[in-house]
C-alpha cells in the first residue's frame, strides 16, 4: 500500500511565500557582464536588511505583495502528471485555484552605470532563450521556474513596469535604486488521494439466456 508520507513531492511553505522564493532564487542566479567581467546579486532578500545590518551592493529584495485566488472549476482537478504510483492506487495534486500575484522587485547599486547594467541582466532574465524559436511552448515573453518549496510545480513570472529612483539624500549615501514590477501566476492544490478507473460490464439477457456468449 501505498503511503501518503512516501509521495515525492513536498509542500513547505504557502504557495505566495512559495512563489516569492522561487523569484528570488532566479533572481539569485543571474550573471551580469560589465567590461568583460561577470557578476551577481551579492545579496537578494524578502525583506530588507534593518539598519543594524551590513549592505553590500548590488543587492536585491522581493517585496510582499498581494495576491488574488481565481477560481478554476467547480470540483478539484487532478494533475495526472503528479499520480503517484501511476496508474495504481496512491497520492496525486488536484489544482482548485489559479493564484495570480504581483511582486515589487527592489534593486540597489552604488552607482548609476551599475545600476544600468543590472536593469539590463534584470530584463534579458525574464526573456526565454531562443524564445522565437520555441515551438513547443510558443513565442512567449514570460519565463517558467519551479517553485522548489511547493510540490516542485512550475510557474510563471512576466516583467510588468520599472522605474528608477533617485534623490539627493540617495546620491549621499550612494544608493541607486530601480523598482520592478512583476506578474505571477501558479497552481493552488491539495495532495489527495487517486484511484485507478475500474470498469465493470454485466451483460443481462431477457428473452434468450441461450443468445448470451
Amino acid at each position: 500500500m501505498f503511503e501518503k508520507e512516501q509521495y515525492s513531492r513536498k509542500a513547505t511553505m504557502d504557495v505566495r511565500s512559495a512563489l516569492s522564493r522561487a523569484l528570488q532564487i532566479h533572481l539569485e542566479n543571474i550573471v551580469f557582464k560589465k567590461e568583460g567581467s561577470q557578476f551577481k546579486f551579492s545579496e537578494v532578500h524578502d525583506t530588507w536588511p534593518s539598519f543594524t545590518q551590513q549592505y553590500i551592493p548590488p543587492s536585491a529584495c522581493v517585496l510582499p505583495g498581494g495576491w488574488e485566488y481565481a477560481s478554476w472549476s467547480l470540483a478539484p482537478t487532478l494533475l495526472e502528471e503528479t499520480w503517484e504510483p501511476q496508474g495504481q492506487m496512491g497520492f496525486g495534486l488536484y489544482k482548485t485555484d489559479e493564484v495570480e500575484c504581483r511582486f515589487e522587485v527592489s534593486i540597489r547599486t552604488d552607482n548609476p552605470v551599475e545600476r544600468k547594467v543590472v536593469i539590463l541582466g534584470v530584463e534579458d532574465s525574464f526573456q526565454p532563450p531562443n524564445m522565437l524559436m520555441d515551438e513547443a511552448g510558443g513565442a512567449r515573453n514570460s519565463i517558467i521556474v519551479p517553485m522548489t518549496e511547493y510540490y516542485n510545480l512550475p510557474a510563471r513570472f512576466a516583467l510588468l513596469s520599472g522605474r528608477v529612483i533617485d534623490s539627493e539624500e540617495q546620491a549621499m549615501r550612494e544608493q541607486r535604486v530601480a523598482v520592478f514590477t512583476l506578474s505571477a501566476q501558479c497552481s493552488k492544490v491539495i495532495l489527495g488521494p487517486v484511484a485507478p478507473l475500474s470498469l465493470t460490464i454485466v451483460v443481462k439477457c431477457m428473452d434468450d439466456p441461450n443468445s448470451c456468449r
